[in-house]
């Protein structure tokens, strides 16, 4: 699972993904640099930890209040939690992290942000097993 943004703004998609080792603190949430001359280049793509951020399953997504930036909601199975993590579409640079919830939530697979109640507004919906 991965999306393609650009994230250094230089044009050209990048893409981010994650992923794991299976162990607890064994995830990495990972863009990979488009290189220059495209995807015919023959030059390889290079390779940008943003650190345990993810493991196994996120959402990505733009806010209006986080200019220049991408939201990523990220499902720990492994680590048990559910994480935001905001990414400069500027440089690529982490900007922010922050834990939503690492109490009970047991192994999360999935996050998805949907307008549950059709008023405009995404709610983060999770599901676990």
């Amino acid at each position: 699972m991965g999306f393609w943004v650009d994230l250094n703004g230089d044009g050209r998609k990048d893409y981010i993904s994650a992923r794991s080792n299976a162990k607890v603190g064994g995830g990495e949430l990972l863009w990979f640099e488009h290189p220059k001359g495209g995807l015919d280049s023959g030059k390889s793509w290079v390779e940008h930890s943003l650190g345990n951020l993810a493991d196994v399953a996120f959402e990505l997504t733009t806010l209006a209040e986080y200019e220049n930036e991408v939201v990523v909601f990220s499902a720990h199975f492994f680590d048990e939690a559910i994480r935001m993590v905001r990414i400069s579409t500027v440089d690529g640079s982490l900007v922010a992290t922050k834990t939503i919830d690492d109490t009970k939530i047991l192994s999360a697979y999935n996050a998805t942000l949907v307008d549950l109640n059709s008023d405009g507004n995404r709610q983060l919906m999770v599901n676990n097993h």
